[in-house]
């Protein structure tokens, strides 16, 4: 019983060493491409009139290696990793903000002039690499966690694409951002909403 016992023991830890050894490279993937291609940004307090500002965080700190390529439609939006925000400063109307990792993570949006959004960008386990879900906060979010989403974004490094490299992170992935972008907008891939009256209060 107890060679049993011992033998069990000895297996669950060598399962667990195991997940172990799998999970991190699942969590590291894509840690390199971010510095590469992002440069230091200033923060920005209030859109320019008549545009909007859409703000994109990372406050989970599961997979802190992991770093994920945003866009809007396909304008290259920065690669998000842990500790840093980017500051997107657009028109307002419609827009598809999509994330890519193992999967691609989307987010139909109505935006106002004159207003701030703040969308998260969580980590997902996923099969061969990290998977990522865009949350958008909501009205009904910042009525709770108001005081929390703000404590986020002052602790966060803003960051950009720097200009000299940016195009080529772009231009290799053009065609299969355009390829999600119509999945999304034809109704065949599922995402989440942002509305217009979803701003960050002041």
């Amino acid at each position: 019983m107890k060679t049993a016992t011992v033998r069990r023991q000895t297996s669950s830890r060598a399962a667990t060493m195991l997940g172990l050894f799998v999970l991190m490279p699942l969590l590291a993937s894509g840690c390199a491409s971010g510095g590469k291609y992002m440069t230091s940004a200033k923060l920005i307090t209030r859109p320019q009139q008549g545009k909007a500002v859409v703000t994109f965080i990372r406050p989970s700190i599961v997979g802190s290696a992991v770093s994920f390529g945003l866009w809007d439609s396909d304008k290259f939006v920065g690669i998000m990793t842990q500790g840093c925000c980017i500051q997107y400063e657009t028109l307002p109307g419609e827009h598809y903000f999509m994330a890519r990792g193992e999967n691609w993570s989307c987010i139909k949006a109505d935006l106002a002039p004159n207003r701030q959004y703040v969308i998260k960008t969580n980590p997902v386990m996923g099969v061969w690499k990290a998977r990522v879900a865009l949350d958008p906060v909501t009205k009904a979010d910042y009525q709770s966690q108001l005081p929390q989403v703000r404590k986020w974004l002052s602790a966060a490094k803003p960051m950009m694409p720097d200009p000299q490299t940016a195009d080529a992170y772009r231009q290799p992935r053009i065609k299969e951002v355009l390829d999600a972008r119509e999945m999304f907008k034809s109704g065949r891939g599922t995402y989440m909403t942002l509305g217009r009256e979803d701003y960050l209060p002041e």
